[in-house]
């Protein structure tokens, strides 16, 4: 185990040497970083050290992919503004697909959004949130379809109406989905990159939250 681990070390460290030092590590300080992420790697292959699932979460859900904006773009975001013109943008990091979620990053670094990426339009992202502790995904998309048909349960009792918008886009956290109530039918419209990257995740999630027999999408 100890000469496994040693000749693992070796060749991690003349892999990462080149690319650590050019970010300013000297040599020693290489070798004792790879050497600590080789003996974690190895205790964690063992179950020693198990990945606690909030950082197993962290790692699954934060993209490498970044959107970073020229110098001043940043105020309509700072605002709450949830579209990224194509104007404002100064370049695309670690290309992502249409759809994909992306941090949206001002000139200097800063954090400001993850957005839906869609590279032929002129929204060139739309905000999905502005908390960089959240994580995109079904669980993400669910909350916030449940959030926008309690809003709605609030104001309009069920007997009331059986027809009746249940999403509304941005103003419900969802940029491009629609969702229309007509009886026992709801119709769901994917307008956005974004959401027709989760497809498939908001129209379970539209079926199961309303309980309603059929989802007709007419994107």
């Amino acid at each position: 185990f100890i000469q496994d681990r040693r000749l693992r070390t070796d060749v991690l460290f003349i892999r990462a040497q080149s690319t650590i030092r050019a970010d300013g590590f000297s040599s020693a300080q290489c070798r004792r970083s790879v050497a600590k992420e080789a003996k974690v790697g190895l205790c964690e292959r063992a179950g020693r050290i198990p990945i606690r699932p909030d950082e197993q979460n962290r790692l699954s859900c934060r993209p490498m992919k970044q959107l970073i904006l020229k110098p001043g773009r940043e105020k309509s975001l700072l605002r709450r503004h949830p579209w990224i013109f194509s104007g404002a943008v100064a370049r695309i990091e670690g290309g992502p697909d249409t759809g994909d979620t992306v941090a949206v990053r001002a000139a200097g670094g800063e954090f400001l959004a993850w957005a839906a990426y869609s590279p032929v339009s002129q929204i060139r992202a739309r905000v999905w949130s502005w908390d960089e502790k959240e994580c995109i995904d079904g669980d993400f998309l669910r909350a916030r379809l449940r959030r926008a048909l309690d809003a709605r349960a609030r104001l309009i009792a069920a007997e009331a109406s059986d027809a009746m918008r249940l999403v509304h886009g941005e103003s419900d956290g969802l940029p491009g989905v629609i969702a229309d109530r007509y009886g026992d039918v709801v119709v769901l419209q994917l307008l956005s990159a974004g959401a027709e990257r989760w497809r498939a995740e908001l129209s379970d999630g539209v079926r199961e939250l309303t309980g309603s027999a059929c989802v007709f999408e007419r994107s």
